[in-house]
């Protein structure tokens, strides 16, 4: 798999960690490798590569992403149910500055955009209908023309002569 950058104009959504949780190659418990930065890994910007795989997992929509072995990028769309088959991973060298080492994963999880939802009986309410209420006009007349003021719109227009 060869690294290339990803980038995008729409702002990446907001995520957070879950933790560090063990991983077996026998039986993964995030088993698609979506992408791999490790040619990239940089120790001193660990949160580019993170950043990375966040923006690829959200392109193909998976809502976990893990990052693995120092840049590989590993989920799939059951990850929430997944992610901790093996259990958590307790040693602290298997996931240092929030990547996972060789069979550990850090995984993360995308913050949730609160929706909002709209009942039926909101959507086939009868709307009152409201009074129009009558535009004051000014008037004011120029060597050019006459300017009008509408006071609904706040603002003047110039009708020529």
């Amino acid at each position: 798999m060869t690294a290339r950058v990803f980038s995008s104009i729409d702002p990446l959504p907001e995520f957070e960690p879950v933790g560090c949780f063990k991983d077996k190659i026998s039986d993964r418990a995030l088993p698609v490798n979506y992408a791999s930065f490790r040619s990239l890994f940089d120790c001193h910007n660990i949160n580019a590569t993170i950043r990375q795989c966040a923006l690829v997992a959200r392109e193909i929509g998976y809502e976990y992403f893990a990052v693995q072995y120092h840049g590989e990028c590993w989920s799939s769309f059951d990850a929430a149910l997944t992610y901790g088959k093996h259990g958590v991973e307790t040693n602290p060298n298997k996931c240092w500055a929030n990547v996972g080492a060789g069979s550990t994963n850090y995984v993360y999880r995308f913050r949730q955009v609160s929706r909002f939802t709209v009942s039926l009986s909101q959507l086939t309410k009868k709307k009152k209908k409201k009074k129009k209420k009558k535009k004051k006009i000014n008037l004011v007349r120029s060597k050019i023309g006459v300017w009008l003021f509408i006071s609904c719109s706040e603002s003047w227009n110039l009708i020529p002569y």
